[in-house]
């Protein structure tokens, strides 16, 4: 299975610097930008040229209904192999999953499944509570 991670702006490339410095290279994790200086249809073009047609594949997007989104729900209409698109997942269910993805035996459907649950599970609202320490004056202290 691969993964084609792809958004607005260096957000592929920014995820592969953080993926890489964690985890280090994942053989089956690939990045597409889409920058300011692109154009649709070459956006297109790089991501179909990424595209394995023989090999199921999972569009990592950065926003629902963005380019990037749009261009690959496009390329999943155009390939035969098994594929699918997520949107709005985090590093931290990449993380979880690409180091078994050349071992990968279930749909990409399955995979997509996979990933959004992971995000959800990684992401959380921590809040820093004041303890304060409550002493009753009429106790012992024990």
């Amino acid at each position: 299975m691969l993964i084609i991670i792809t958004g607005h702006g260096h957000f592929a490339t920014g995820l592969q610097s953080t993926i890489e410095l964690l985890a280090g290279l994942q053989a089956q994790l690939k990045y597409v930008d889409f920058t300011s200086e692109m154009s649709e249809a070459e956006l297109h073009n790089e991501l179909l040229k990424n595209t394995p047609q023989n090999e199921p594949v999972l569009f990592f997007c950065d926003l629902l209904g963005g380019t990037p989104f749009k261009q690959a729900v496009t390329i999943t209409t155009e390939i035969t192999a098994d594929n699918a698109v997520v949107v709005g997942c985090n590093v931290g269910s990449l993380l979880e999953v690409s180091p078994s993805l050349s071992s990968y035996s279930g749909t990409a459907g399955d995979l997509a499944d996979r990933l959004v649950e992971l995000s959800q599970q990684h992401t959380s609202h921590f809040q820093l509570h004041n303890h304060t320490n409550n002493v009753d004056d009429n106790e012992d202290g024990i």
